[in-house]
Formats: structure tokens, C-alpha cells, sequence
């Protein structure tokens, strides 16, 4: 993992970037094993890492960094919200390491982690004959550019299928629910909740000295944001709270580094979702072929198309159902 061209570790899952002395963020390396970006701080007497990817190979890469980062173990660890892409590596990190949520996050993470994973589990035949599809392809292939691009898809669908096999749920075991501040030798850190926007219920972390928070997946950069589970005017309230943050480094959930101007622009994006969502609705509530949306000009560059599409269907279809009467009753019982 030793990176002999820098004092930073290396690892093939993520990057590392020094935001403040003792204050480090985790970036996924595109199409690898971590998915989602996460961060490490130096409280002085240990480390605290914030997020901890998705597959254990990325986690157990990310806590090495952290205890050489900071010469000691890993005292805590805080999961921003359920999504498995930020909470599966929990089961590498030590067990006397504290993880850290809201207790909200906690119960949707027992409610829905054990199924997610059977689900990812049940498609395992599915995922290693695209597998061999992809080696028979690659060994008939002559293009050196297909032959590059067929050989990462492998490499990440084996190490996906690897990662799948070795799960295990670690639910959190410290909950809280506003706000929770981590005091070390050195320096403290605050997790805090101003509410649910991109799930039901989104930790942030700040680090107050260094001006540098990690806010998840309430910022995507470079990257459509997966809205399904969200809450967009809550979002966008929450966004603007974290603009009035005296801040000067932000970590995404996913995509490069971020400034405060990226939380504006993030919002202007969920302006334009609801827009979306509105017309959807509107049109008769058309969600049959031909209604689905188009990607507006001015964000037809980012990543990740496909969670735009699916984003405004449910959103919509969720608002649709909202609007539906409830059932009636009957002589005093409930409707079947």
C-alpha cells in the first residue's frame, strides 16, 4: 500500500488529499472498490474516519491509511446514511472502534441493509456470466482501446463479486440526534444532522479549526445525485445551512473535491429536479413509455445519466401516490 514517490499511502481504491494538517479526505478512484469518497481525521490520541466505502478490500485499505496517517487506532468511525456505498466497510475496522449515526440511520440501515445485500447475493449467477461474457470478449478482441476498457470491466465486476461474497453488516452502536461532538488530544470533531434531505436522515462532519466538512451525498460533484430516497425541498434547506458554515473545503459523496459555491449550484440542480418532477406529475401523471425524462442541456455532461432517469420516475410516482385518496371504511373497519 506504501506509496514510495510521496509520504501519503496508496491505495487503488482512492486517493488521498491532505485538506488541513491532520485532516484528510479519501477520493474513490472511478469503476474501483470504494464508490464513495471518505475522510479521516487526526483527533490526536487516534483516528475517526468518516464513511467507509463499499467493498472490504477499499475499507481495509482506508483503515491502514488512517492508523498510519495518524499513528494510532481508529477510536471511531461515523456512517453519513444507509446507502451501502458508505457503510459495508464497517465490519474491517476494529472492534472496540465506536461506529457513530443517528439512530434514524441506524433502523434504516437494519431495516433495508439485510435485504439489499441478499439482493446483490441473488444476482450473483447473473453478474459472473456477464463475467465470462466479458473474458470471452476480451480473448477475441483486437482493439488495444477495447481491449483496455474490457479488462478494467473485469477487473471491477471480479472485484465486485469478491466484495458481495465477503459482506457483512455492521450496524452503528453509538446513535445520536442532532448534534455529537468527538474530542480528542489534538483537535475535535462534530458529526452533525440538520435533517434528511438525500435519505431520511444525513450526518455531516466538521472539522471547525481546519474550515472542512464532509457532507456525503448531500454534494455530488461531476455526477447526477441518486434522489430517489430524498426529500428536495429538506435538501435544499439543508444545503443552505451548510453554505452559512464558515467553510473552505468541502468532500462530496462522490466526485472531486468541492468548494461553498458547489452547495449553490447543488441546489440550483434539485430546483431543476423538482421542475422535472412537476411536469412529470402534471402530464396526466404519465409515467408510461414515452414520459420519461430528458436529461436538461445544461447538466447532459455529468455522470451517472441513469440515476437522473430513475430519480425523477420515483420521485414523481411518489407524489403521484400522495395525491391518491385513502382507502375508505367501512362500518367501522378497515378497507382490504
Amino acid at each position: 500500500m506504501d506509496n514510495p514517490d510521496s509520504t501519503l499511502p496508496r491505495s487503488e481504491h482512492f486517493t488521498l488529499e491532505v485538506l488541513a494538517d491532520g485532516v484528510y479526505a479519501a477520493l474513490a478512484i472511478p469503476q474501483r472498490g470504494a464508490r464513495s469518497n471518505a475522510g479521516i481525521v487526526d483527533l490526536g490520541d487516534g483516528a475517526l474516519v468518516f464513511d467507509t466505502m463499499l467493498t472490504p478490500q477499499a475499507a481495509i485499505d482506508l483503515r491502514n491509511a488512517a492508523e498510519r496517517l495518524t499513528g494510532g487506532p481508529v477510536r471511531y468511525v461515523v456512517n453519513s446514511h444507509r446507502h451501502l456505498d458508505h457503510v459495508m466497510g464497517n465490519a474491517v475496522f476494529p472492534a472496540e472502534a465506536q461506529v457513530i449515526s443517528t439512530a434514524r440511520t441506524r433502523q434504516l440501515l437494519l431495516k433495508h441493509g439485510p435485504e439489499s445485500i441478499r439482493t446483490q447475493r441473488q444476482m450473483r449467477p447473473q453478474s459472473e456470466l456477464e463475467l465470462r461474457e466479458m473474458q470471452d470478449q476480451l480473448a477475441a478482441e483486437d482493439d488495444p482501446a477495447r481491449r483496455e476498457a474490457l479488462h478494467e470491466a473485469i477487473q471491477t465486476s471480479t472485484l465486485i463479486l469478491e466484495a458481495v461474497a465477503r459482506w457483512k453488516l455492521r450496524a452503528p452502536n453509538w446513535t445520536f440526534e442532532k448534534n455529537l461532538a468527538v474530542y480528542g488530544s489534538r483537535r475535535a470533531a462534530e458529526v452533525i444532522c440538520l435533517g434528511g434531505g438525500h435519505t431520511e436522515s444525513d450526518a455531516i462532519l466538521v472539522v471547525p479549526e481546519a474550515g472542512v466538512a464532509f457532507v456525503a451525498d448531500l454534494l455530488f460533484q461531476g455526477q447526477h445525485p441518486w434522489a430517489g430516497d430524498g426529500h428536495l425541498a429538506e435538501w435544499q434547506r439543508i444545503l443552505g445551512e451548510i453554505e452559512a458554515l464558515d467553510l473552505r473545503a468541502i468532500v462530496p459523496g462522490h466526485g472531486p473535491l468541492a468548494g461553498p459555491a458547489d452547495l449553490g449550484a447543488m441546489r440550483d440542480y434539485l430546483t431543476m429536479l423538482e421542475d422535472q418532477v412537476a411536469a412529470l406529475v402534471a402530464a396526466g401523471g404519465g409515467l408510461e413509455e414515452g414520459a420519461t425524462p430528458i436529461v436538461p442541456e445544461p447538466y447532459q455532461a455529468l455522470g451517472g445519466p441513469d440515476r437522473f432517469t430513475r430519480g425523477v420516475r420515483v420521485l414523481a410516482e411518489r407524489a403521484i401516490s400522495a395525491q391518491k385518496p385513502e382507502p375508505k371504511k367501512s362500518n367501522g373497519q378497515a378497507s382490504t
